[in-house]
């Protein structure tokens, strides 16, 4: 997660955020901007705070009051002046090379869907077969049960 992602999402919000709000901001700009999921999965707001203690650091931030939060009070960070106009920079390429049907043809493509789809079709085939076969088991239970308790009452042992 880079300090370029931060800072433009804190321009588009223009006004102070705590870290919480700032991941909440910075996934939805990200997903409206098509951001592969990958480019932003990891990111959590304690990796968010983390970064605007060296961002503040650095002077590109500042601590712009408190918020409650969780039962504690966090920091809100903002900017000095505020761009709307700052652009939203874009995913980092070598994390887009690794998506797995990178460099995959549409055939081949095709071929794994396909692959995949007879694979689920078999898992839902044998989960129902499953299914079928412990409801059996229960009924068989089940009939054991009241043969073995009728047999019990005709002897006189079961009340």
């Amino acid at each position: 997660m880079s300090a370029s992602l931060i800072l433009a999402a804190l321009h588009r919000h223009s006004a102070p955020l705590t870290a919480t709000e700032l991941h909440d901001l910075v996934v939805a700009v990200a997903l409206d901007a098509g951001w592969p999921k990958r480019a932003w999965a990891d990111l959590s707001p304690r990796k968010i705070a983390a970064l605007l203690r060296g961002m503040e650091a650095r002077g590109e931030v500042i601590r712009a009051g408190e918020a409650p939060e969780n039962g504690r009070l966090v920091p809100r960070w903002g900017l000095e002046a505020y761009d709307a106009t700052t652009p939203f920079p874009p995913p980092d390429l070598a994390e887009a090379d690794e998506h797995p049907l990178h460099g995959m043809t549409r055939r081949q493509q095709f071929v794994l869907f396909d692959a995949l789809d007879a694979n689920l079709a078999a898992y839902t085939r044998m989960q129902r077969e499953t299914t079928e076969l412990v409801a059996r088991h229960n009924r068989e239970l089940a009939d054991l049960a009241a043969r073995t308790k009728r047999e019990l009452m005709a002897v006189g042992l079961e009340a």
